[in-house]
């Protein structure tokens, strides 16, 4: 696996990520210190949940959408009761976990994990020494397809509050 080419392409998922959510906190007229905090909770939590659910499925190191989903918002669901915020927050990260998810997808492609299963169609890659699925991409793409049918929605601002996080959920 290439992680020394892959890094930096997660680094700047992450970055565009919580840039999301500071545009969506801004654009809401939450941008404060306790919805920073909430940021922060979600993207600890989803990394401990990603990597956790990851080892506890697996058996090995790594990463998985789902656990860092899960960890994510058990880690906010526990911050907002902890510091008392009881206004809904979800939309707030409905931009960002499909902005990131779609440059992420990318590292993994250049790093060489969640590949593909064996293909024989024109567009197949070769990794793990077979012709595969590009998955990776596949997974970039739809992130990137719910990203901007999220962002078409948020702006003719047609959903009821946390409608977007919910839409977010289903496209995901």
């Amino acid at each position: 696996m290439n992680w020394v080419a892959a890094a930096p392409i997660y680094a700047i998922s992450y970055f565009v990520a919580v840039a999301m959510f500071g545009w969506m906190a801004r654009r809401r007229g939450l941008a404060n210190e306790g919805t920073w905090i909430l940021m922060q909770a979600a993207l600890v939590g989803g990394l401990l949940g990603a990597n956790l659910v990851q080892v506890a499925f697996a058996g090995q190191p790594g990463k998985t959408i789902e656990g860092g989903f899960i960890g994510g918002y058990l880690a906010v669901v526990w911050m907002k009761r902890r510091m008392r915020i009881a206004r809904p927050t979800g939309d707030l990260f409905a931009l960002a976990f499909p902005a990131g998810e779609a440059i992420g997808r990318i590292g993994c492609f250049v790093g060489g994990c969640c590949y593909g299963k064996i293909a024989h169609v024109a567009w197949a890659v070769h990794q793990h020494d077979a012709w595969r699925h590009p998955a990776q991409l596949y997974a970039s793409a739809i992130a990137a397809i719910s990203f901007v049918i999220l962002l078409w929605l948020e702006r003719r601002d047609v959903l009821l509050v946390n409608g977007l996080f919910f839409v977010q959920g289903m496209l995901f």
